[in-house]
């Protein structure tokens, strides 16, 4: 009889949220917050890695028990600590941001009637004009009420920087 040795490597588990985690009306399916506990028991760390928002990714991260892990969202232009000792639930470790104010105010000179969502980090939305149910595919936008009126910020340069 001869002895065997079996060596694991602990693995990162990037996971996409909509469509593989989530499906539609925002359903996790049953047993995958069982597994998703099996890979974290075998020492492997889970990542979610989203274009939702920050306030579209915690929820579903509360949801699948993943509170204390990374998270990578805004398609990649916020990468965050989910930490539940934290006052917010999350530190944003690394932020891309640029100005929108520009696009916003060429897109409504192109197009007046255009509708546009500006991501604030952590808070929500600031639009221009309210999104119908069905208008907007960013995840997060049309599942919280919290939006503010970009409004003012467009004639300015006081508008609020966006994640890239």
């Amino acid at each position: 009889m001869s002895a065997t040795t079996t060596t694991c490597s602990r693995t990162l588990v990037a996971l996409d949220i909509d469509g593989t985690l989530v499906g539609e009306g925002n359903r996790i399916p049953s047993g995958t917050v069982e597994e998703l506990d099996l890979v974290r028991a075998a020492g492997h760390e889970a990542v979610l890695a989203t274009g939702r928002s920050l306030i579209g990714l915690v929820p579903i991260a509360i949801r699948l028990g993943l509170t204390d892990s990374w998270g990578v969202c805004s398609n990649g232009a916020l990468t965050v600590r989910l930490d539940p000792s934290a006052p917010s639930g999350y530190e944003v470790v690394a932020a891309h941001t640029f100005d929108p104010g520009p696009v916003i105010r060429r897109a409504m000179e192109i197009v007046p009637e255009v509708r546009v969502a500006v991501e604030e980090v952590g808070w929500g939305w600031r639009t221009n004009a309210p999104f119908e149910p069905g208008e907007c595919s960013a995840p997060g936008l049309m599942e919280t009420s919290k939006t503010r009126r970009i409004g003012s910020y467009v004639g300015t340069t006081e508008v609020p920087r966006r994640v890239a």
